[in-house]
This record gives structure tokens, C-alpha cells and sequence, in this order.
């Protein structure tokens, strides 16, 4: 399948083309726009694209946290507490539910480097297949990063905000 826009997005053709070479090089996306133009929805639609048979989505939403605070929700916890205060063992985080399939991340750019560098650690490890299973131990077929963004890249990486 290939990415030629949609009813909700008109896609030009460097659009066109940075998708599909993601879909067909199963690389990570930054989706860059302004608010409010759907990022989260072309997001959405990439990801039916490049997991036609399925595959879960996650969605990381890291805005105010810390970055302890990020760790555990892209990454898990040994423990955490609910809503009512009692405290639970083991939760996943949004990386390990989304093997096989899709995690966005949005407003990728506001990461913080060390969690920019553990992401990416381990992103590099699915990659050249060290962490091939998934939490039910079975083989994973690793996760396609998408990042979402209304910041300027280049700026970011020249100011060493972004690795």
C-alpha cells in the first residue's frame, strides 16, 4: 500500500515520498506541523499503512512529565500506584505494548537527551534484533517510531537538544 494523502489530508509530493520511503524501509517518522494541522491522524493513517495486517498503536502522551516520569511510561515499572493509591506490581510501557506495531510520541523534540538516548538504545537493539521478544515471549517484530513535532528540527540538533 502506498501513502497518497487521504479525504482529511492532502499530502504533497515530498509528503508523499518521505512517507513511503518510511513505510517500505520500516525507519521512524517525525510528522512535523503546526497545531491543529493532524498530525496525530496522519500518524494514525501511517501506521495502517505500514501494519496492514494490524498491530497495536500506543500513543506516549510525555507532555509536564519528568523525565523519571517519561522512562516509566515508555519503558515500564517494577511497581506503580493507581488511582486509589494501592500500589501495584509490573506495568508495561507504551514500547513494549507496542510491539508489532506503531508507538507515537508526541512532541518528540521536548524529550529529554537521556531519554532521547534510551529510547533510541533501545530502538537500535530491536533493530539489529537484541530484544526480539515481546512480554508474552514471543518473537517481536519491534516497533515503528513515530514522532510528532511542531519544533524545528535542525534548530534542536544544532543546539544539541536533540540527538
Amino acid at each position: 500500500m502506498k501513502f497518497q494523502g487521504s479525504d482529511n489530508y492532502v499530502a504533497t509530493q515530498d509528503l508523499m515520498l518521505a512517507v513511503n520511503a518510511a513505510i517500505t524501509l520500516k525507519r521512524p517518522l517525525l510528522v512535523k506541523g503546526e497545531p491543529g494541522t493532524g498530525k496525530e491522524g496522519l500518524a494514525r493513517l501511517i501506521h495502517r499503512l505500514m501494519h496492514p495486517g494490524g498491530g497495536p498503536l500506543e500513543r506516549a502522551n510525555l507532555a509536564g512529565c519528568t523525565a523519571d516520569e517519561m522512562l516509566k511510561l515508555l519503558f515500564g515499572a517494577d511497581t506503580y500506584r493507581s488511582g486509589d493509591g494501592s500500589i501495584h506490581g509490573v506495568r508495561s510501557g507504551a514500547l513494549m505494548r507496542a510491539q508489532g506495531g506503531s508507538l507515537i510520541v508526541d512532541e518528540l523534540l521536548a524529550l529529554p537527551l537521556d531519554v532521547q538516548r534510551h529510547l533510541g538504545e533501545r530502538l537500535s537493539e530491536q533493530r539489529l534484533g537484541k530484544d526480539s521478544r515481546s512480554s508474552s515471549g514471543q518473537p517481536s517484530n519491534g516497533v515503528t517510531l513515530i514522532g510528532l513535532t511542531d519544533g524545528n528540527l535542525p534548530r534542536a540538533v544544532q543546539q544539541k537538544l536533540f540527538r
